[in-house]
């Protein structure tokens, strides 16, 4: 379907905004550019499209490391748990020092594992919220332009409290000045 010129042209900036990033998700290039380079020069377009990207970014960097970090526990934990298979059925002592160590460990990694998972959720929630807030679809958060979509569950973590605030505040503080 061809969408006339016009159209592009009478969209205010962050409806702009919004279009170009979806489009950018559906891996639609020449409709996001359609959206950007139909734009009128001045009159704040570029702010919000900016704003946007920044959102993105933020999310991507703090979902990214809580990411990184969580399941560099749990290959820790995977590895740890084939030691103790491999030692058992290998005959080993299960009072071996170097054993027990092993195996009193996988709790710990477990649990620091859960812990980076909770932080994860908790820049989850805070970045829900300020879609929703915000009036951007949560889908702009979802497809090729982020490291962990926003949309799809991860389990049943509870989110830290602490992340929360503070990720909320950044983006409500921040990122809620240049929308």
């Amino acid at each position: 379907m061809q969408i006339p010129k016009s159209t592009y042209q009478s969209l205010s900036p962050a409806p702009r905004a919004v279009a170009a990033f979806l489009a950018i998700n559906r891996c639609d290039g020449s409709e996001a550019e359609k959206l950007v380079g139909s734009a009128p020069r001045g009159g704040g377009h570029g702010k919000p499209i900016l704003a946007l990207g920044q959102a993105i970014d933020a999310y991507n960097r703090l979902a990214g490391h809580f990411f990184i970090q969580m399941q560099s526990r749990l290959d820790l934990w995977s590895e740890t748990l084939a030691y103790c298979e491999a030692w058992l059925a290998a005959g080993g002592d299960l009072q071996d020092e170097g054993y027990l160590g092993k195996y009193k460990n996988l709790d710990h990694l477990k649990g620091e594992a859960t812990e980076w998972a909770a932080s994860l959720e908790a820049v989850r929630v805070a970045v829900r919220e300020w879609a929703d807030n915000s009036g951007v679809p949560r889908k702009v958060f979802s497809g090729p332009l982020v490291l962990v979509d926003l949309e799809k569950p991860l389990g049943d973590f509870k989110a830290d409290n602490e992340v929360l605030a503070v990720v909320r505040e950044l983006f409500d503080d921040r990122l809620s000045l240049a929308w």
